[in-house]
C-alpha cells in the first residue's frame, strides 16, 4: 500500500509496499514539521492576516481591520469563508476499501449511500481516540477522507496498520494523499448562494453531509454540505491552482475570509470537539460524548469505552 502513489507493479509483497508507504509518510511528515504553507498563504498576507503555526501550517488567526467578534457575527448573520487546506484530503480505493475502513475506524461504511458522508473516529487498542475524520463514499469501493491538520501522516499509518492486520495487498486497496488540492469552507446562512455561484449547482435542497461534484475551468471539483461552525455551510475541494482565484471571487461577493480565532469561537458556541484539545489518545468516545459515531459492527466497543471512561 502506497501513500500518495498507487501500486504500479503487480505481485509486490504487501510488506514491501507497506515499508515504501511508511517511508513516504515519514518524508512527508518531516517536510510538514518545517512549517508548511497552504496555497492561499500569499492571499492571507495580502489581506493583512496575522499568521500563526497550527497543525504544522502557517495559518491566519484574524485579518487587519476585522475584529474576531465581527468575523463571528458575520458568519452567524451572513457568511464568511475559512481556508482549511491544512486538512489532509485522502482517497481510499480498491475492492477491500469498505472492509478496511470498518477495521480502521468506527464507521459503518457499507451503510453509506453514494455521495453521503459521516463523522468517524480512529481508535487505539485501548479505545482512546487517535483522531476524528470525515468519510465520504464516492463510489462503491472508493472513499474520500478528510483528516485533521498535522495528523494526516499518522492517521494514514493507522489505516495502513489496519490493512496489515487484514493481510491486504496493494491490489485490495490503495491510499492516496491529495496534496495538490485546497479546501475552502464557506459558512453561514447565505453560504449556499456563494457555493451555487462557484459550482453552478442548485444546492438549497442538498442534504447535510452530502457531496456534489462539479467542474470548474476544466478541473474536477466537489463540495460537501458540512462545516465546523454550527451554521449551514459547504467545504469545497479544488485544485491548488484555482484557490486564490476562488478566494478573490468570494471577496468580490462580499464573503470575506475568517481566521482561526473566529473558527474556534464558532465551534465552541456550537459545542463541537477539537482534536487534541477535547480528546486525545487517553480519552474514549464515551468521555468525548462521541458514542453516536460508533457503527453497529463496533457496538462491542461501547462497553470497553465505558470501562476506560
Amino acid at each position: 500500500m502506497l501513500a500518495g502513489l498507487r501500486a504500479r507493479q503487480q505481485g509486490n509483497l504487501f510488506l514491501r509496499a507497506l515499508r515504501s508507504c511508511q517511508n513516504n509518510l515519514s518524508s512527508a511528515a518531516a517536510t510538514k514539521s518545517a512549517v508548511a504553507q497552504t496555497s492561499l498563504y500569499d492571499f492571507h498576507i495580502s489581506k493583512g492576516a496575522k499568521m500563526t503555526v497550527f497543525g504544522g501550517y502557517k495559518m491566519p488567526v484574524d485579518y487587519q481591520g476585522i475584529p474576531t467578534l465581527d468575523s463571528v457575527k458575520n458568519t452567524r448573520d451572513t457568511s464568511t469563508w475559512f481556508d482549511v487546506s491544512h486538512m489532509g484530503q485522502v482517497l481510499l480505493s480498491g475492492p477491500s476499501s469498505t472492509q478496511l475502513l470498518e477495521r480502521a475506524t468506527v464507521a459503518s461504511p457499507e451503510k453509506l449511500k453514494l455521495g453521503s458522508a459521516c463523522l468517524s473516529l480512529l481508535l487505539n487498542h485501548s479505545g482512546g481516540i487517535l483522531d476524528d475524520c470525515i468519510i465520504t463514499r464516492t463510489k462503491t469501493s472508493e472513499y474520500f477522507i478528510v483528516f485533521n491538520a498535522g495528523k494526516t501522516a499518522s492517521d494514514m499509518q493507522a489505516v495502513i496498520s489496519a490493512a496489515e492486520d487484514l493481510a491486504l495487498t496493494p491490489k485490495d486497496s490503495s491510499l492516496e494523499w491529495l496534496q495538490d488540492r485546497s479546501l475552502i469552507a464557506v459558512q453561514g446562512p447565505s453560504a449556499h448562494r456563494h457555493a451555487e455561484s462557484i459550482s453552478g449547482l442548485s444546492l438549497l435542497k442538498l442534504p447535510f453531509m452530502q457531496r456534489a461534484d462539479f467542474v470548474l475551468e476544466g478541473h474536477k471539483c466537489w463540495l460537501t454540505r458540512c462545516g465546523y461552525t454550527g451554521e449551514d455551510g459547504f467545504e469545497i475541494s479544488i485544485p491548488n491552482s484555482l484557490a486564490e482565484q476562488l478566494a478573490e471571487r468570494l471577496v468580490t461577493r462580499n464573503c470575506h475570509p475568517s481566521g482561526l480565532a473566529a473558527r474556534d469561537v464558532l465551534r465552541l458556541e456550537a459545542g463541537l470537539c477539537l482534536s487534541g484539545v477535547d480528546f486525545d489518545e487517553t480519552v474514549s468516545p464515551a468521555k468525548a460524548t462521541l458514542l453516536w459515531t460508533i457503527g453497529e459492527h463496533c457496538l462491542g466497543l461501547i462497553e470497553k469505552c465505558a470501562r476506560i471512561g
